[in-house]
């Protein structure tokens, strides 16, 4: 064989080579694309699904607001809350009162406990499991 035949026969072994890592690389690609990110799969349970559990809640738990706020936690995520945590979805709690106000007492408790489901919901906790 002629020595220029032996380099042709390398360099296109070589492209073949680049050529299947990168069909590996678009077919991995493929495949993470299809699986849903954390973002994904929070936003079909946000809507109506935090709604219901602030109704669920208001309905259900003694008509305190540290009673509210533990069932909320216990729905979302089959634990009780750690003292700071409660201390600081009451915080939140109290913001979320204060920025719905007006209007009726019962729909302001219910949109601020919504808010609070929705930031449970969304924590990796709820979305991952380890």
């Amino acid at each position: 064989m002629r020595p220029a035949f032996h380099h042709e026969l390398a360099a296109a072994r070589v492209a073949d080579l680049h050529h299947q890592a990168a069909r590996e690389r678009a077919a991995k690609a493929a495949i993470r694309d299809r699986r849903p990110r954390p973002h994904q799969r929070t936003g079909s349970v946000t809507g109506h699904t935090v709604t219901g559990l602030a109704r669920r809640v208001l309905a259900e738990a003694a008509p305190t607001e540290e009673a509210r706020l533990r069932l909320t936690f216990r729905r979302c995520l089959a634990r009780e809350p750690q003292p700071a945590e409660l201390r600081r979805l009451q915080e939140y709690y109290r913001a979320q009162l204060e920025a719905a106000g007006g209007g009726n007492a019962e729909e302001t408790q219910r949109k601020a406990l919504a808010t609070v489901g929705r930031v449970l919901l969304n924590l990796d906790e709820f979305i991952t499991r380890e």
